[in-house]
């Protein structure tokens, strides 16, 4: 129970792949020359993307922690 709370036990959900990948593509944009209305346009691409992916994991939070449920009432009602 108290596993993955000790240090190094937890597996990693970020690789070495990921890493290397957003350090490019921050790279790259940091060698963009943007223009004000530019910059606004991106960060408001930026922030709406963020809000879709957290959204559609609170979704899938919500969804899991439901079929959670039914399987625990369907396992204390014996099957």
């Amino acid at each position: 129970m108290y596993a993955a709370m000790m240090p190094g036990s937890a597996s990693s959900m970020i690789s070495n792949r990921d890493i290397s990948e957003a350090n490019r593509l921050a790279s790259d944009l940091s060698g963009l020359n943007f223009e004000p209305q530019d910059a606004a346009a991106l960060y408001v691409l930026f922030t709406s993307s963020l809000f879709s992916f957290f959204f559609l994991f609170f979704q899938m939070f919500i969804i899991f922690s439901f079929v959670q449920l039914v399987v625990k009432n369907i396992i204390l009602a014996g099957g």
